[in-house]
């Protein structure tokens, strides 16, 4: 007898472990199913620091798509909008901002509750004063060998009489889901309209005036610049280029692209890409671009550092750091397009941007941002307020 109950309890010690187990890792599955916001990649490639600074020890390579757990923003050493603190493996580093975008969690919504559709016998309807009929009207033939006039706008409702092909029928009105109305022996019935067919008319040909001579344009040599230029409306013909994905911190010599386009001339046909390539470099933004305006270390460039450039293109120089937006409207309405410079938020940063500005109106300016190469419109005082906010820098010829 002591053996046996020693065997049994044996038996059930191994089952309550088996079973142990199995609740064990339920649980912990259960726990882990959590959601968290990711940090994406949206350069090509970009680098995962030891330390909120670039020029710290390297541990990882990141590339274009990759998403790491977001644990925190900082504002770090060196990064042009901070830089994100992320799960590497069971490590943490820090991902420039600018070279990323922050991904929320998907909601879960809870199902839709969908009753049953109660199904009852169909009967033959016969009340139309629900009914919601539009304005129309017109003459109709009938493509159907026999078409039921109904007293309502489908099947449903029953027949009230009936038309025979080519018959024509003139509508007093129409249903949403395609349906005539039309008098019928004096009643008001429905016809579908998948069986009727516009009656058409020949018309003899009628001829066509002369065209007017067009008036000739005010200013020949600037008419192609201009979409509008009224008195209290200018709008240059400007065509809009979005600086990404090729240089995403160059906004710069993208918006010095389009006003170096819409001059001609030399710089008439020249590429964003070609201009990046030509712009000096150098440690100080009144003489070249600091960093590499095709990823994150990219910084900026101010109007001195683009003198050379401007007047290869353009023919002149015009530096227009802390002009008015009175000069702003007289330089525009003399057909030039201008650079500006000043603070913008993006992703929730105010960041250094620059912009061109294309056009005016009585209240404020039309521009195009580089950023997403969208046109634009702000207020006087929202303009200025951006324009102050960097040294008051602008550019044109």
């Amino acid at each position: 007898m002591g053996n046996q109950m020693k065997r049994f309890l044996t038996v059930l010690i191994a089952i309550l472990v088996a079973t142990s187990g199995v609740f064990t890792f339920n649980t912990s599955a259960s726990a882990a199913s959590g959601t968290k916001k990711t940090v994406q990649v949206v350069e090509k490639t970009t680098y995962i620091n030891a330390k909120a600074d670039p020029k710290t020890k390297r541990l990882k390579q990141a590339k274009k798509g990759e998403k790491y757990e977001h644990l925190g923003w900082t504002t770090g050493k060196g990064y042009a909008k901070g830089a994100y603190k992320v799960k590497v493996g069971n490590k943490t580093g820090y991902i420039s901002a600018k070279a990323t975008k922050l991904v929320n969690p998907p909601k879960k919504s809870a199902p839709k509750k969908v009753a049953p559709k109660k199904t009852t016998a169909e009967k033959p309807v016969s009340n139309s004063s629900k009914i919601k009929v539009s304005k129309a009207s017109g003459t109709y033939i009938v493509t159907a060998t026999s078409l039921n006039v109904r007293s309502g706008n489908n099947t449903k409702y029953k027949s009230i009489g009936q038309l025979k092909k080519n018959k024509q029928v003139t509508i007093t009105g129409k249903t949403s889901n395609n349906w005539y109305q039309i008098k019928h022996n004096g009643k008001i019935g429905y016809v579908s309209g998948s069986y009727l067919k516009v009656k058409t008319t020949s018309k003899p040909a009628s001829k066509k005036p002369a065209p007017k001579p067009k008036a000739p344009a005010k200013n020949p040599s600037n008419s192609n610049k201009f979409k509008v230029n009224t008195k209290d409306m200018v709008k240059l013909n400007v065509k809009a280029i979005s600086q990404r994905p090729e240089l995403p911190t160059g906004c710069e010599i993208v918006a010095f692209t389009m006003m170096v386009n819409h001059q001609g001339g030399k710089g008439a046909k020249v590429t964003k890409t070609q201009m990046a390539n030509e712009m000096p470099r150098s440690s100080d933004p009144n003489k070249g671009f600091i960093g590499n305006p095709y990823n994150s270390s990219g910084v900026a460039i101010y109007p001195p550092g683009l003198k050379k450039m401007t007047t290869k293109y353009t023919g002149s120089y015009k530096n227009m750091t802390g002009s008015s937006l009175k000069q702003f409207r007289t330089q525009l309405k003399s057909g030039k397009a201008i650079v500006m410079w000043g603070k913008f938020v993006y992703w929730n940063i105010n960041m250094s941007h620059a912009v061109t500005l294309t056009g005016y109106d009585s209240k404020g300016f039309y521009f195009v941002d580089p950023q997403d190469g969208k046109n634009k419109y702000l207020t006087d005082s929202q303009l200025a307020y951006h324009y102050n906010q960097l040294g008051k820098r602008a550019l044109s010829y």
